[in-house]
C-alpha cells in the first residue's frame, strides 16, 4: 500500500498547481489583454542576485542561535547545513526540515533535540517577522524611499520584539505542559543581543526577497508606475500564504496565486503577472539549489564530516 506522506504530498503539489492554473484562467478571462512579456534577462540576473543574498542572510541568522547548541559546529557549516535543508521544504507539512537540521549538525556536537526545538522557534519567528515587515511595507507602500526606510526598520523591529520577548519568555515557558518543559528551558533561554542580531537577519531576509521580487515585477512591466512597497506587499503576503497552508510543497500555488491576485489588484496585466510569479518561483528555486549545492560542497569537504545516508 502507498504511503500517506508522499500521497500527501502529491495532493497538496494537485491542489496548489490546481488552484494556480484557476485562478490564472480566471484573471485571464478578466483582462482586456493575454499578451506575454518578453523575458528580462537582466531584472532576472538581479532577481537571482538579491534572492541568493537573502538566502544567506537567513542562513546566518539560523546559525547566530544554533551554534549555541553545537560546540563544533563553524559558521560555514551551520549556513550549509541550513541550505541543504531548506529544500525539504518541498515535502509538505513544514517539519521535515526541522529533523534535516538535527540530523545534519549530529557530527558537530549538536543536541539533536535542542537544534529540533531551537529550528521549530526560529521557523515560527521567520513568519512573524514576515509580518511585521509586510505591516512596514504596506504602511509605506506610497512611499518613494519605501526600500530604505523598511530596511532602517528592521533593527527597530528586532530591539522590539528581542524586548518582548525577554519580558515574557518566562511566561512562555511556564504556559508549555510540564513534560515539555525542560525541553525547551535552553531553547526559549536566548540572550538579548544574539537575538536581537538573529532577529535582525531575518527582517532584512524578507527585504531582499521582496527586493528580488520587485527586480521581476519591473522587469516583465516595465510601464507600471507601482512602487517598491506595493509590490513588497504582494511577495511578503505570497510567501506567509504560502506557509500557512501546510499540505502545499514549500507553497506552490498558493504563494503563486496569492501574488498574481495582489499584483492584478495594482494594475498589473494579468498575464503579465502570471509570468511574473512563475519566473520568480524559478529564480528563488535556483537560488536555493545554489545555496544547497554550496552547503553539500561544505560538508563533504570538512574533515569527519559526511552526509547522511
Amino acid at each position: 500500500m502507498p504511503e500517506k506522506k508522499p500521497l500527501l504530498g502529491l495532493l497538496g503539489l494537485i491542489l496548489g498547481v490546481g488552484l494556480f492554473v484557476w485562478i490564472s484562467v480566471r484573471l485571464l478571462e478578466q483582462s482586456q489583454s493575454t499578451e506575454w512579456p518578453p523575458l528580462p534577462a537582466g531584472a532576472l540576473i538581479n532577481a537571482l542576485l538579491l534572492a541568493l543574498v537573502a538566502r544567506g542572510l537567513h542562513g546566518i541568522a539560523w546559525a547566530v542561535g544554533a551554534r549555541q547548541y553545537a560546540d563544533k559546529l563553524g559558521w560555514a557549516e551551520a549556513v550549509g547545513a541550513y541550505s541543504i535543508s531548506f529544500l525539504a521544504r518541498y515535502i509538505p507539512g513544514k517539519i521535515w526540515q526541522i529533523g534535516g537540521l538535527s540530523v545534519l549538525t549530529r557530527n558537530r556536537g549538536a543536541n539533536p533535540l535542542s537544534i529540533a526545538g531551537y529550528s521549530l522557534v526560529f521557523l515560527v519567528a521567520f513568519q512573524v517577522i514576515g509580518v511585521l515587515v509586510l505591516g512596514v511595507a504596506y504602511l509605506l507602500r506610497d512611499q518613494a524611499l519605501a526600500f530604505w526606510l523598511t530596511s532602517l526598520s528592521a533593527p527597530v523591529i528586532a530591539v522590539l520584539l528581542a524586548l518582548l520577548y525577554q519580558l515574557c519568555g518566562p511566561s512562555l515557558l511556564q504556559a508549555l505542559p510540564a513534560k515539555h518543559q525542560e525541553k525547551f528551558t535552553g531553547v526559549l533561554d536566548q540572550r538579548f543581543w544574539p537575538l536581537t542580531i538573529n532577529l535582525t537577519l531575518l527582517a532584512l531576509t524578507w527585504v531582499m526577497l521582496a527586493s528580488s521580487g520587485y527586480q521581476v515585477v519591473k522587469g516583465f512591466s516595465a510601464e507600471w508606475s507601482g512602487t517598491w512597497g506595493q509590490s513588497s506587499v504582494a511577495i511578503i503576503s505570497g510567501h506567509l500564504a504560502g506557509f500557512v497552508v501546510l499540505v502545499a510543497p514549500s507553497g506552490v500555488g498558493v504563494r503563486e496565486s496569492t501574488i498574481a491576485l495582489l499584483l492584478t489588484g495594482q494594475g498589473v496585466m494579468a498575464a503579465t503577472a502570471i509570468a511574473i510569479v512563475v519566473a520568480f518561483r524559478i529564480v528563488l528555486t535556483i537560488g536555493e539549489l545554489i545555496w544547497a549545492g554550496a552547503g553539500m560542497l561544505i560538508a563533504l569537504r570538512k574533515p569527519g564530516n559526511r552526509l547522511p545516508d
